[in-house]
């Protein structure tokens, strides 16, 4: 009896270690690798997340957001109480971005129908000096010059109080008429040329001037 009973119990104890032998060899073959850790799987996605404000890599170079490279400048100045924007800047530069007063003077000769020889003389003579001396002027606009028969427009007769072939400077500004003149000693000085040049330039300067 003894020995059928140490028979048994080795059979039995070789049956449990075959089994668990079993059970291991599948386990193996199986293959299966242990989980990642956690941690180590959140270190490697903020490691290949890009940084803000980086849009990609190009050849081991990063390009940057325009956007998030100017996110840290300073914001921009508010003037306090009392100073001014233009505090520190150059005064030509503030004048001229600052808009311009519009200002013309016109010079209009007025003539009759039937002219003589007087009469073109004093208008050839004087847009000659106009042309000579405010050239510059003439391209701005700022001057201009006009012929105009008065016959053909008696409303200027009235207006300018012409009994004759009269040159008129006239000043508008903001396309109202401020200023006006006949110069009317044109007939007298005609024959005397630097006399009769220079009351021209003299007149037109000083309307000019007169531009704010």
């Amino acid at each position: 009896m003894p020995t059928l009973r140490r028979v048994a119990t080795t059979a039995l104890l070789l049956f449990v270690a075959v089994t668990i032998g079993f059970i291991v060899g599948q386990e193996v073959s199986r293959g299966e690798a242990p989980s990642p850790d956690p941690s180590q799987s959140t270190t490697a996605s903020v490691a290949d997340e890009p940084a803000e404000g980086v849009v990609s890599a190009t050849d081991g170079e990063l390009q940057i957001d325009p956007a998030a490279e100017n996110s840290g400048d300073e914001p921009q100045k508010e003037p306090a109480d009392g100073e001014s924007l233009n505090e520190g800047r150059d005064p030509d530069d503030i004048e001229a971005e600052a808009p311009a007063t519009q200002c013309e003077v016109i010079a209009i000769y007025f003539h009759n129908t039937m002219r003589c020889r007087t009469c073109r003389k004093i208008e050839e003579e004087a847009r000659a000096s106009l042309e000579a001396t405010f050239s510059e002027e003439l391209a701005a606009g700022r001057l201009r010059w006009m012929a105009i028969n008065m016959e053909d427009e008696p409303v200027y007769v009235t207006e300018y109080e012409l009994v004759k072939p009269t040159l008129v400077l006239t000043r508008y500004v903001e396309d109202e008429r401020e200023a006006w003149v006949s110069l009317d000693d044109t007939w007298g000085l005609i024959g005397r040329e630097e006399r009769f040049s220079q009351y021209i330039v003299d007149s037109t300067s000083q309307f000019l001037r007169g531009c704010p």
